[in-house]
């Protein structure tokens, strides 16, 4: 090899190794903005998830709620039919 094909040589390299620099640091920003999306999609989903959490919550609370009047029904009901004094009173009043 002559000097001049030595000197292209080297050229090519010095070429191949910063396009190679200049795709890590695009692959790079690439990730950092993929990671950024990613953060962003799963504080979204943490959102989501506390929003139907809080859903559920009042769903239970609800269920409870009915809960509680169908079991005071039931007793009144069965006061009534027990002839318990002072049942059918309460629901003349």
């Amino acid at each position: 090899m002559n000097t001049e094909e030595i000197k292209n040589m080297e050229e090519k390299v010095e070429d191949a190794v910063a396009e190679t620099a200049e795709n890590v640091c695009e692959c790079a920003e690439n990730a950092c903005e993929c990671a950024e999306k990613e953060a962003c999609e799963c504080a979204e989903n943490a959102c989501d998830c506390a929003e139907n959490a809080c859903d559920c919550a009042e769903k239970a609370v609800e269920d409870v709620k009915e809960g509680i009047i169908a079991t005071r029904l039931a007793a009144h009901a069965a006061d009534l039919a027990k002839g318990i004094p002072g049942a059918q009173e309460w629901d003349d009043a």
